[in-house]
């Protein structure tokens, strides 16, 4: 008898423990499921975040007839400013991938410009193991760009900021990015007919301000003077040649004598320059179309005993042209504001694919630069 009950009291032990052990697991899982829940909530919420909007992707595909000097669908690079703050999107930039190629990594232009895309892609949020730049070694290897093109457009980016070596270099590789779901931005100089968005400066203004000085704070509007083109083809060079004999053409004492190919190389210049100043001893002043021919062209006018009696003008605003400048070497320089205009590009990117109507041509401003301004800059401040 004793024994039975014994026994009974052990079942019943047991069973009430069984009890109590599948009570406490079904309120662990209970309060699992609740972390569970809070996490999932958590994910929509994240979720909620607003996503990439790439309906921008080929809008303009097909197109032929593009100018970014004459387009009129443009606004001014300073009015991204007046936009609301980027953050104010809503949309998280910690996945978006973004690929830069410019022409050269080997000109202080182009390394202004891309460090400019980069800090802005970096300033809104985008982690930089999330920005691949490449760039030719040479700033005329066109081939060598375009099979570095080739190799971005292969690994999945949302956007890719392409400089082209000259017009019609990149054209194959903004199509396959395209076709690809890819945002193509184009930055600065040489152009991509069906690029999505062009970010740069008017090249014709930039030479029709080179002349402008020139012809009236300089000549007086009189004497010879010459232009040092860049390399053939590129479309910078193109118009702001263009823009300087344009320009020139309105003053009837002013004779341009010369209009010869520097290939945006300094020792080219320089040889250039030596021959048109044996060929013209009375030239008044050079216009160059990049700052480091202007460097070599300063070089020339120095080996000739003219400092001071010719002046030289360039175009760019790097570092190296604006210390010639305060020294009293160069001239002066039309400052294009290159890398505020590598942010104003990354911003414009991001702006359109967070839904905003952005025109085609977002123009950067550019000012010139002498010896009596060379600490002005165009200001701008996406924050504000």
């Amino acid at each position: 008898m004793k024994k039975t009950l014994v026994k009974r009291l052990i079942a019943i032990w047991m069973v009430m423990t069984m009890a109590f052990g599948l009570m406490a697991c079904s309120s662990g899982k209970e309060e699992a499921g609740g972390e569970t829940s809070e996490t999932e909530d958590a994910s929509e919420d994240a979720g909620d975040a607003a996503e990439l909007d790439m309906s921008a992707v080929g809008r303009f595909a097909g197109s032929t007839d593009f100018d970014p000097d004459t387009e009129t669908d443009a606004m001014d690079g300073n009015e991204l400013a007046d936009m609301p703050a980027l953050d104010s999107y809503g949309i998280d930039w910690s996945t978006a991938k973004f690929g830069i190629i410019v022409k050269t990594l080997s000109n202080e232009s182009w390394t202004n410009i891309a460090g400019g895309v980069k800090d802005q892609l970096i300033e809104a949020g985008v982690p930089e193991k999330n920005i691949d730049l490449v760039a030719p070694d040479s700033e005329s290897d066109a081939e060598q760009q375009q099979a570095l093109c080739d190799a971005l457009v292969g690994k999945g980016y949302d956007v890719i900021f392409m400089a082209p070596q000259a017009d019609t270099t990149l054209d194959a590789q903004c199509k396959e990015a395209r076709e690809a779901g890819i945002l193509v931005v184009n930055i600065f100089d040489s152009t991509m007919q069906e690029a999505d968005l062009y970010v740069g400066n008017i090249s014709l203004d930039t030479g029709r301000l080179a002349a402008e000085w020139i012809c009236e704070d300089w000549c007086k509007e009189e004497g010879q003077v010459a232009v040092v083109e860049g390399l053939p083809g590129a479309y910078a060079s193109i118009n702001r040649t263009a823009g300087f004999l344009e320009v020139c053409e309105k003053y009837d004492g002013i004779e341009v004598v010369a209009d010869v190919v520097g290939n945006w190389d300094r020792q080219e210049a320089m040889d250039q320059a030596a021959t048109i100043i044996n060929q013209y001893p009375d030239i008044k002043a050079f216009y160059c179309c990049n700052d480091t021919m202007e460097l070599g062209v300063v070089e020339a006018i120095k080996e000739a005993n003219k400092h001071g009696e010719i002046a030289v003008i360039g175009s760019d605003g790097i570092e190296g042209a604006i210390t010639s400048i305060a020294a009293g070497d160069a001239t002066g320089t039309i400052d294009l504001n290159l890398y505020v205009g590598g942010k104003m590009a990354a911003e414009a990117a991001l702006r359109l694919i967070a839904g905003e109507d952005i025109p085609r041509v977002v123009k950067v401003p550019q000012i010139v630069i002498t010896k009596d301004n060379t600490t002005d800059h165009v200001g701008y401040d996406p924050d504000k």
